[in-house]
């Protein structure tokens, strides 16, 4: 599995992810204490967004691949990642423009929210790939759990309110723990010894990875925004995020005929080499 392959992947999720979440829990968190936050958190939402969506353009090489892709919504994962992508980044947008002298409308903030909240979903689902056991179940939730734990963390700290971390950012982070701890132990738990499993370059240090995106999106976030409220905590909820996007095709295993087919082939070459001998 090559790992340098799925940089731009790395890149765009992580943009995406961001970007997105932002955008989708500001109408969950929105409130007097966070409405200064509101449109700087906005603004980096939709930059962030347009960024993912430039990495992708030129991760498809051709500019028409993405209009060919789009054709496919409905039928496609792929093709509903892309509209969802281009809808969530076309509400955002609105929603900035909207908000940026006066309050926008509550029903606005809740559309854009929920197509950002689709787009991430959206991401889950084009890894649901049969035979890519690590991208199954849980997994697929973590784009928007993680997305929305980091839009929480930031727009909370932007905030700087003194009343301490409302509930709803405390429910965030808490969801996206679950999330991710039950991935952790399904992941752990795979015997990649099995015939035709290949696991990905990070797999002996699993737990290793695990334990750091879980430390730094969820544990050391809810404990600086808890104990000692500063902006560091957006670099250290985005460090997060970065592993946890490495961790997801670094961690990945994979279960194929193909594999197996190889694995058998290769057994063969190399009783008939040893009867050679």
């Amino acid at each position: 599995m090559n790992q340098h392959g799925h940089t731009p992947l790395v890149v765009f999720t992580s943009f995406a992810m961001a970007g997105a979440g932002l955008v989708a829990v500001d109408p969950v968190l929105r409130g007097s204490a966070h409405a200064a936050a509101s449109n700087p958190a906005l603004t980096a939402g939709v930059t962030l967004q347009a960024l993912a969506l430039v990495v992708s353009l030129l991760h498809l090489g051709r500019k028409d691949r993405a209009s060919l892709a789009a054709r496919g919504a409905l039928r496609s994962p792929l093709s509903n990642e892309i509209v969802m992508a281009a809808a969530a980044l076309a509400a955002s947008a609105a929603l900035l423009a909207l908000g940026w002298s006066e309050p926008a409308p509550a029903a606005m903030r809740v559309l854009a929210g929920a197509l950002c909240a689709g787009f991430l979903v959206a991401i889950g689902l084009v890894y649901r790939i049969p035979g890519q056991l690590t991208w199954m179940g849980p997994a697929a939730l973590t784009p928007l759990s993680a997305g929305g734990a980091f839009g929480a963390v930031c727009i909370q700290a932007l905030a700087a309110s003194p009343d301490g971390v409302p509930r709803a950012v405390v429910a965030v982070l808490g969801i996206d723990a679950a999330i991710f701890l039950l991935r952790w132990q399904e992941a752990a738990a795979l015997d990649v010894s099995v015939v035709g499993r290949v696991a990905g370059p990070f797999w002996p240090w699993r737990h290793q990875w695990f334990f750091a995106r879980f430390f730094l999106l969820d544990v050391v976030p809810i404990a600086l925004l808890l104990f000692w409220p500063t902006p560091i905590v957006i670099a250290v909820a985005a460090g997060g995020l970065v592993v946890d996007r490495l961790a997801f095709y670094g961690l990945a295993v994979q279960h194929t005929t193909e594999r197996e087919v190889e694995r058998v082939d290769a057994a063969i070459r190399a009783a008939s080499q040893r009867r050679g001998d």
